[in-house]
């Protein structure tokens, strides 16, 4: 059966259609692929900031027991011999001027954990953020293969003679 030119032309636009579509699924499946590689990568961040804020805290927590233990027994020996000199080396206990520098080291710390759960924050925020995207594109992508589809069953069933796009 020969076509006629008005038979073509909506024909030859549901291809130009169908083919944009399938362009625009490729870019949506492409924008996919990115926001999850983003998602991940901001989960590896936000997991190595989380690790990091725990093994301060560990040091923290260890040195204020080793500080406790040390100013105890530096107490103790303190009481037990009235005489005699802390900062000596035979004492039992820290030496009083390195008290300083370990209360130094401890508020120093403290503000390296606030900062990394400060960027622990913004990388839940950003992973967040990247999640809604990831399900938005995922639902763009639906929606426009539901269209190819339709479009291809549509001329499929009106033209069967003539070959359908594939993708």
């Amino acid at each position: 059966v020969p076509t006629t030119s008005s038979d073509a032309d909506p024909l030859n636009a549901a291809l130009r259609r169908n083919r944009r579509l399938a362009d625009e699924l490729a870019a949506a499946k492409r924008d996919a692929e990115n926001a999850y590689a983003k998602l991940d990568a901001s989960t590896n961040e936000a997991t190595e900031a989380q690790k990091a804020v725990e093994e301060r805290d560990a040091t923290i927590k260890q040195m204020e027991q080793h500080l406790i233990a040390a100013t105890a027994s530096t107490a103790v020996s303190s009481a037990t011999s009235p005489g005699s000199n802390p900062s000596t080396p035979g004492a039992a206990g820290l030496n009083a001027d390195l008290l300083p520098v370990v209360i130094g080291q401890r508020d120093r710390y403290k503000r390296k954990v606030s900062e990394l759960e400060h960027r622990v924050g913004a990388l839940e925020v950003d992973l967040d953020g990247e999640k809604v995207r990831a399900k938005r594109v995922d639902a763009d992508n639906v929606s426009l293969f539901e269209k190819v589809r339709y479009l291809q069953a549509y001329y499929a069933e009106r033209a069967p003679k003539t070959p359908a796009p594939s993708l």
